[in-house]
């Protein structure tokens, strides 16, 4: 794995980023699996993340369902070796985060401030599908 901030996403792979440093957040991609099949990144979890308040991981721009672009509201399945919860997308400054269904699924989790998850998109049949590891 590299770890790269967003501003130094841009020159380590090439992907254009965009430039909301309020929204930035350190990321870990894993070179060799970033091609049409399989996306993923990691997120070390900010209280933003686990207070129960706010809201869910923004997703890097580099990740989206296949030969399409994200859609404010649209449902994703967030799976873990706990469960599976449906989780709504939403649009902060144009980039897509978590959202409704994001503090349900971070409390059954029991998510904890810099614990580190690592999200790898799947598509299944016509449903997006998150697979969720700690690592």
């Amino acid at each position: 794995m590299v770890f790269i901030d967003y501003k130094s996403l841009t020159a380590a792979v090439g992907i254009e980023v965009a430039a909301h440093d309020n929204l930035a957040e350190n990321v870990e991609i894993n070179e060799d699996v970033m091609n049409d099949e399989i996306l993923e990144f990691s997120v070390a979890l900010k209280v933003s993340h686990v207070n129960h308040s706010s809201h869910g991981v923004h997703i890097p721009s580099h990740v989206s369902a296949r030969n399409r672009d994200w859609q404010s509201g649209e449902e994703v399945m967030l799976r873990t070796d706990v469960g599976t919860w449906m989780v709504r997308i939403v649009f902060n400054n144009g980039s897509p985060r978590f959202s409704a269904g994001w503090n349900k699924f971070a409390r059954d989790n029991k998510f904890i401030v810099n614990q580190k998850l690592v999200f790898t998109l799947i598509e299944e049949d016509d449903v997006i599908v998150f697979d969720i590891q700690s690592v």
